[in-house]
Protein backbone atom coordinates (compact mmCIF):
# COMPACT_ATOMS: atom_id res chain seq x y z
CA UNK A 1 0.00 0.00 0.00
CA UNK A 2 1.30 3.45 -0.80
CA UNK A 3 0.78 6.57 1.25
CA UNK A 4 1.90 10.18 1.45
CA UNK A 5 4.16 11.35 4.25
CA UNK A 6 2.99 14.71 5.57
CA UNK A 7 5.58 15.20 8.31
CA UNK A 8 8.51 13.12 9.53
CA UNK A 9 10.88 13.50 12.46
CA UNK A 10 13.68 11.40 13.91
CA UNK A 11 11.24 9.20 15.80
CA UNK A 12 7.86 9.49 14.11
CA UNK A 13 5.79 10.12 11.03
CA UNK A 14 2.34 11.41 10.12
CA UNK A 15 1.04 10.15 6.81
CA UNK A 16 -2.07 9.71 4.71
CA UNK A 17 -3.13 6.23 3.63
CA UNK A 18 -6.01 4.89 1.53
CA UNK A 19 -7.23 2.74 4.45
CA UNK A 20 -7.40 2.90 8.24
CA UNK A 21 -4.93 0.98 10.39
CA UNK A 22 -5.50 -0.08 13.98
CA UNK A 23 -3.25 1.19 16.78
CA UNK A 24 -0.15 -0.99 17.31
CA UNK A 25 -0.25 -2.22 13.69
CA UNK A 26 3.34 -2.76 12.54
CA UNK A 27 4.23 -1.03 9.27
CA UNK A 28 7.30 -0.81 7.07
CA UNK A 29 8.10 2.50 5.39
CA UNK A 30 10.45 2.94 2.46
CA UNK A 31 11.40 6.55 1.76
CA UNK A 32 13.60 7.75 -1.11
CA UNK A 33 15.87 10.41 0.31
CA UNK A 34 16.46 13.54 -1.82
CA UNK A 35 19.74 13.36 -3.72
CA UNK A 36 20.02 17.15 -3.37
CA UNK A 37 20.87 16.42 0.26
CA UNK A 38 22.43 12.94 0.18
CA UNK A 39 24.35 13.39 -3.11
CA UNK A 40 23.84 9.68 -3.87
CA UNK A 41 20.56 7.73 -4.16
CA UNK A 42 19.61 6.38 -0.73
CA UNK A 43 16.53 4.77 0.76
CA UNK A 44 15.39 5.00 4.35
CA UNK A 45 13.77 1.74 5.55
CA UNK A 46 11.74 2.14 8.76
CA UNK A 47 9.96 -0.29 11.03
CA UNK A 48 7.17 1.60 12.77
CA UNK A 49 3.93 1.09 14.66
CA UNK A 50 0.69 3.00 14.42
CA UNK A 51 -0.10 5.06 17.52
CA UNK A 52 -3.07 7.10 16.32
CA UNK A 53 -5.25 8.19 13.44
CA UNK A 54 -7.38 11.15 12.58
CA UNK A 55 -10.98 11.02 13.68
CA UNK A 56 -12.30 12.13 10.29
CA UNK A 57 -14.12 9.63 8.11
CA UNK A 58 -12.70 11.22 4.98
CA UNK A 59 -10.36 9.60 2.48
CA UNK A 60 -7.39 9.40 2.72
CA UNK A 61 -6.97 8.53 6.39
CA UNK A 62 -4.26 10.19 8.48
CA UNK A 63 -2.18 8.05 10.81
CA UNK A 64 0.62 8.76 13.24
CA UNK A 65 3.35 6.17 13.77
CA UNK A 66 6.42 5.86 15.95
CA UNK A 67 9.61 4.71 14.23
CA UNK A 68 11.09 1.84 16.24
CA UNK A 69 14.04 1.01 13.96
CA UNK A 70 15.52 2.21 10.68
CA UNK A 71 18.29 1.55 8.16
CA UNK A 72 19.73 3.66 5.38
CA UNK A 73 20.63 1.71 2.25
CA UNK A 74 21.85 2.55 -1.23
CA UNK A 75 18.97 2.84 -3.68
CA UNK A 76 19.04 0.60 -6.71
CA UNK A 77 19.78 2.51 -9.85
CA UNK A 78 17.35 2.19 -12.71
CA UNK A 79 18.85 1.48 -16.14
Amino acid sequence: MQGEIITMSGNGVFMRLPTQLRPNTRITLTVSLPTEITRIPLKLLCQARVVGQNESQTFPFGIGAIIDDYQIRPARRHN
